[in-house]
């Protein structure tokens, strides 16, 4: 049995998504006796005679924010320092890359799209790991009868997430079009709902782009740092989760719908590409935004990612809110979750590249 062969730098702390990350890779590392010990991040005001196991261990693993690669190498021994990365387009701060050809000897990316736009910054090894799915999000029964019985009265809930304060989520392209759909009165606002859940930048972003009220119907909350539990029980309540992001290194949240058997609209480019679309198409319970070739996106000079029109967006949306299609991928999203949510369980996705790091132990 390997030992003691990773340290994990990690946030443990809450449900951002660095630390769902985290939770998965020490999880997956325990069981597999790989863990030699977890560096904390939420706070460095240690006291000096504060020690966390681990420093010595062959292997350094930061899946916590980049800004802090400099622990991967400070009185450690490892002869290994891999960070997490994820790029939301092909632009990579200078200053960032800088640090990681200094600190790490490779990297893992979430998806072979965020390696795409990682390998003409970096040159050293970039391994694709994808993220993974907490056992939480599976289809709660009586969720799915009121949802499908809501629906059936003529209530529409869509669902958005945003924690970005650029514009690779979407947000006010998702807006203008509700908007529109508001216009042409195809869809009563008295029973239709849009709720963006927004942290503090993207709220503000948000407000400082669009002039003028927000649509009738458009609701705007703030990000709740909610446990699996809760977030699984909060898209359930959605009839349609809509992420149609124009950057995402892996972008977790259509995942985990599909996964509790709510159907999603999303681009299935980027790193959406990792998990919504299989080896016939889109996966079952899926409008896909139609996306066209890269252009100029807010995140960097020079940064360029997947773009699509607010008509593909349109078209999408009204689709599961307006058109007869939303029963049947509302069935097909509730028939694929189970093996959809075993295909991306984190042990199941973590398995390859752990198995490598135990028969690499076992050799060396």
């Amino acid at each position: 049995m390997t030992s003691g062969v990773v340290r994990l730098y990690a946030r443990g702390m809450g449900y951002s998504s660095h630390a769902v990350v985290s939770r998965g890779f020490s999880v997956e590392l325990e069981r597999r006796g790989l863990l030699a010990g977890v560096f904390p991040l939420e706070s460095l005001n240690f006291d000096e005679e504060t020690r966390f196991p681990g420093a010595g261990a062959r292997i350094g693993l930061l899946t916590g924010p980049l800004g802090m690669l400099e622990h991967l190498r400070l009185n450690t021994l490892h002869e290994r320092r891999i960070a997490m990365v994820a790029p939301n387009s092909s632009k990579v701060p200078g200053e960032l890359l800088q640090k990681l050809h200094q600190v790490t000897t490779e990297i893992l990316v979430p998806s072979a799209w965020a390696k795409q736009m990682m390998a003409p910054h970096y040159d050293k090894p970039i391994t694709v790991v994808p993220h993974g799915l907490d056992f939480a999000y599976a289809v709660d029964a009586t969720l799915a009868i009121e949802r499908q019985g809501d629906y059936a009265n003529g209530e529409r809930r869509v669902l958005h997430f945003s924690t970005s304060a650029f514009e690779r989520k979407g947000t006010v392209a998702l807006l203008r079009v509700w908007q529109r759909l508001v216009e042409q009165r195809l869809i009563d606002t008295a029973l239709a709902r849009l709720l963006c859940v927004l942290d503090g930048g993207a709220r503000r972003s948000l407000i400082a782009q669009w002039s003028g009220d927000l649509p009738s119907g458009v609701f705007i909350v703030e990000r709740l740092d909610a446990s699996h539990k809760k977030m699984a029980h909060m898209l359930q309540a959605a009839h349609v989760v809509c992420q149609p992001s124009r950057g995402e290194a892996f972008g977790m949240i259509p995942m985990q719908a599909l996964a509790c058997g709510v159907p999603v609209v999303a681009t299935i480019e980027s790193g959406h590409s990792e998990h919504l679309v299989g080896q016939t198409g889109p996966v079952p319970g899926l409008w896909p935004v139609v996306c066209h070739e890269d252009a100029p996106i807010d995140d960097g000079p020079g940064a360029m990612a997947p773009s699509y029109t607010d008509e593909a967006l349109f078209e999408a949306l009204s689709a599961a809110v307006v058109g007869p299609s939303w029963q049947e991928k509302n069935q097909q999203a509730l028939a694929n979750a189970s093996a959809y949510a075993e295909q991306w369980d984190w042990q199941r996705v973590l398995a390859p590249w752990l198995g490598t790091l135990a028969r690499k132990d076992q050799e060396s």
